[in-house]
């Protein structure tokens, strides 16, 4: 169903126990790229994980994981955590934590123009979560840079800290429920 809806597919099993070999490979058979195999060994399943990411040795550019045990998130944190911030502050707290960084900006600084946002990054970002109580944290440049079908959202009391005028008035706007839009 998920290919059918135009998703691209990797797959792994969630534990040594659990594959069966038929379903892999009537999976594999649809053309989806499956990553295990009944009776894999601990190693051999970490390397199953591993490669359920890496697509052609690079992490694999995903928007969803659905994983029933946990080990593939898990690897995800551990081995490839990014975060982005824009405050300073939690910056440094969150590098402090061995967070990488990134930032929305060129060289971290938002002059206000477009020239300013890393739109590179931006057009990869599937979730940006905004949670300062600062205005405008996420701009009309930010969310012009960003890719198709990103999740936009707030943690909070208001809505200010995106610019959801800019959204309403480019975006297709549809409300799903009470302060819940698509």
């Amino acid at each position: 169903t998920l290919v059918a809806l135009g998703a691209e597919v990797r797959w792994s099993s969630c534990n040594i126990f659990s594959t069966q070999d038929q379903a892999a490979a009537s999976i594999a058979a649809a053309g989806i790229p499956v990553f295990a195999w009944k009776g894999e060994t601990e190693q051999e399943y970490e390397w199953c994980l591993e490669q359920t990411i890496l697509k052609d040795g690079a992490p694999w550019d995903a928007n969803m994981i659905l994983d029933d045990g946990g080990d593939l998130t898990e690897l995800l944190h551990k081995k490839y955590p990014q975060v982005s911030e824009v405050d300073p502050i939690c910056a440094m707290q969150a590098c402090m934590d061995g967070f990488e960084l990134v930032s929305p900006f060129i060289d971290g600084i938002n002059n206000g123009t477009e020239a300013s946002v890393d739109k590179a990054l931006l057009g990869k970002i599937d979730l940006i979560v905004t949670t300062t109580g600062n205005v405008n944290v996420c701009d009309a440049n930010m969310l012009k840079a960003l890719k198709k079908r990103a999740v936009v959202c707030n943690i909070g009391h208001f809505d200010n800290e995106i610019d959801t005028a800019f959204m309403r008035k480019n975006w297709a706007w549809e409300e799903v429920k009470p302060q819940v839009h698509k």
